[in-house]
């Protein structure tokens, strides 16, 4: 979590990772819970667009995105979910955070196994920074 605060904090646009670890399988619950120890953020670069407000919305660069699920598998770990932050907003998701979340999720292949989304608030005169991350876990 610092990671992503120190990433969201260098920049008063929006930034975006992916957040990777471990999946440990609890076998002796009765749901066969899965406990998830998040180990990175790894930092993505968005993608630049003079007629995107870069505030409000940021779209993954898919060279960045290879790059760092490359290197999240070389360390073996497994990818978790996603972050990105809302610099001049509250936390909560929107409805394109969703439908993101619901497209990463489909696109990596992880209907079956947890997958987190997380967002980080920073700058905004409105965000309780008591609570300056939210995330959604599906």
């Amino acid at each position: 979590m610092v990671l992503m605060n120190f990433h969201a904090h260098l920049f008063k646009t929006e930034i975006i990772g992916y957040v990777s670890g471990y999946i440990i399988n609890t076998l002796n619950s009765p749901e066969n819970r899965k406990i998830l120890i998040i180990q990175d953020a790894n930092i993505c670069r968005g993608l630049d667009d003079i007629n995107v407000d870069r505030t409000k919305t940021v779209e993954l660069d898919p060279e960045s995105a290879r790059e760092q699920y490359r290197k999240i598998e070389e360390r073996n770990q497994d990818l978790l979910g996603w972050y990105h932050s809302h610099p001049r907003f509250d936390v909560n998701p929107s409805h394109i955070d969703v439908a993101n979340h619901d497209n990463m999720q489909t696109m990596f292949n992880q209907e079956n196994k947890p997958f987190v989304g997380v967002i980080v608030g920073t700058y905004s005169s409105i965000i309780d920074h008591k609570s300056s991350f939210t995330s959604l876990l599906k």
